[in-house]
């Protein structure tokens, strides 16, 4: 049995969201919490992270939408918790973000106007 000796590069693991999430904690008490869920989804997204971020952010607000037939709910929880999720949303997608939560305050205030009109 004869061995040959290799003389091409081995291709190695592609460890970026692994190295993402080690340095979101980087050795500190404070977590990189943005970091942390970038590593997340760079496993199941890859390079398209807006794109996971719209999938379950949006997903979440579709669904209760889809349940209650109406834009109150999920409006009303933009309104409350828009400054928070604002800060893991990436910053290409947070002027559509607050395009979404102006048109769900118009919903409330109309759906206001029209129950105070009955």
């Amino acid at each position: 049995m004869n061995r040959t000796l290799s003389t091409t590069n081995i291709t190695t693991l592609n460890e970026t969201g692994y190295n993402d999430m080690m340095e979101s904690f980087n050795g500190t008490t404070v977590v990189d919490v943005k970091g942390f869920i970038d590593s997340l989804f760079y496993g199941v997204f890859g390079s398209m992270l807006n794109i996971g971020y719209l999938l379950v952010i949006g997903g979440i607000f579709y669904l209760m939408w889809n349940d209650q037939k109406s834009l109150l709910l999920p409006s009303i929880l933009v309104l409350l918790f828009g400054r928070f999720l604002f800060t893991f949303i990436p910053d290409t997608m947070i002027m559509y973000a607050k395009v979404f939560a102006i048109l769900g305050l118009v919903a409330v205030l109309v759906k206001l106007y029209r129950d105070g009109r009955q």
